[in-house]
């Protein structure tokens, strides 16, 4: 039987997360989007994918950045 506390049964809560979030400049629609996804695949397989976009004006802030979107999905095997 699983309880609370047991190892499978903690694990079962960690298997997935998700982080996502906008910020968006209403003075000059410039926007920020991050996404930030783990899920568990089994007992030793960890999946991520991290996603960073940027919309800029290249005489505002993020116009810096307007160039640099990532895109990072990771496998991960634990032994």
């Amino acid at each position: 039987p699983h309880t609370l506390y047991s190892s499978s049964a903690a694990s079962a809560v960690y298997k997935r997360q998700l982080l996502a979030g906008v910020v968006l400049d209403r003075d000059t629609s410039e926007w920020f989007f991050n996404l930030e996804a783990e899920r568990r695949l089994g007992e030793v397989y960890f999946a991520e994918l991290i996603v960073r976009l940027f919309n800029g004006d290249e005489n505002e802030a993020l116009g810096i950045y307007d160039q640099d979107d990532y895109v990072e999905l990771s496998l991960v095997r634990y032994f």
